[in-house]
């Protein structure tokens, strides 16, 4: 009964949208989110929307059961490590970014539960959450010029978290099942370094170092905000993210240790951010800080 109330009060806020009235919004006007899944991106997220009074949240446009866009769904779309090379282009791509930035494609599986029932006022700047999509960031900026921020979080809490909630565990890189052809060989560049089958931690850890080194590379103006470093200073952090933004932002009624909407009920607040330490096994802890000094990122970056 609550996911129908849920799917309700989400095609509630779809109906209730004047959409035409961000048909000029182009993407650098809104807000991009980057980060990993089982990173604290929602709440972060949630928080950022809050911070700027109820602005809304649209989740993981490019989670591929989410995508329906003129007749394609996920897997037409795009591949699960979507990688577009330099000088090559995406068309349907781009009109799916422009459409879901302007509000022309909204569809209720792309509403948050924060935004689910209130309607998308028209001022509002908004909030876009990508996981693990950061192999797009080139593209996106290119030809978007959007100015991204990506939320750092320790690798360990990372795959602890992913543990919890039964996440599919690869033991290999999976070349053969690229959706497209700069995909497989963005894949194959990869596995060239790490052939062969590895125990799922290191898997997890090669494609954590992957998009930070990327998004670490980025030339564009762009924000790496810590996760840890924000629940320790939270009002600080956000006024760094502030400025970068240029927008004013309010923190007076967050509760920044109240879990986000994707938490199910997991411990949350500052106390959890080294549960890590007694649900890792020796073997998965070295695989990970292993994994970090061969991509030379200094595990206190992660922390």
């Amino acid at each position: 009964m609550n996911r129908y109330w849920s799917a309700l009060l989400k095609s509630i806020t779809v109906a209730s949208t004047n959409r035409s009235s961000f048909s000029n919004r182009q993407p650098s006007e809104n807000i991009h989110v980057f980060g990993f899944g089982r990173g604290g991106t929602t709440w972060f997220a949630e928080v950022l929307a809050k911070s700027l009074g109820m602005s809304p949240f649209i989740d993981e446009p490019f989670h591929r059961p989410k995508i329906n866009f003129r007749g394609k769904n996920g897997r037409e779309f795009m591949g699960w490590k979507e990688f577009i090379n330099t000088g090559e282009n995406n068309h349907l791509l781009e009109d799916y970014f422009k459409s879901i930035n302007n509000l022309k494609h909204l569809d209720r599986r792309l509403i948050s539960e924060h935004q689910k029932g209130y309607s998308i006022k028209t001022g509002s700047r908004i909030v876009f959450k990508y996981i693990d999509r950061t192999f797009l960031l080139p593209y996106l900026i290119s030809n978007f010029d959007i100015r991204p921020i990506f939320l750092n979080r320790s690798p360990f809490s990372i795959y602890s978290s992913r543990k919890r909630y039964g996440w599919p565990q690869a033991t290999q890189l999976n070349v053969d099942s690229a959706q497209s052809k700069t995909s497989l060989r963005h894949l194959e560049s990869i596995h060239s370094k790490y052939p062969g089958s590895y125990p799922p931690a290191k898997i997890f850890a090669i494609f954590y170092c992957e998009q930070l080194q990327l998004f670490r590379s980025l030339e564009c103006e762009k924000l790496e905000v810590n996760y840890e470093n924000l629940f320790h200073h939270n009002e600080d952090t956000m006024l760094t993210v502030a400025k970068f933004l240029k927008i004013n932002t309010k923190h007076n009624n967050i509760n920044f240790g109240k879990a986000s909407s994707s938490a199910r009920g997991l411990e949350t607040g500052v106390t959890q951010l080294n549960k890590w330490k007694d649900q890792l096994q020796t073997e998965e802890i070295t695989a990970i800080s292993e994994t970090l000094i061969e991509y030379g990122i200094p595990s206190e970056d992660c922390h």
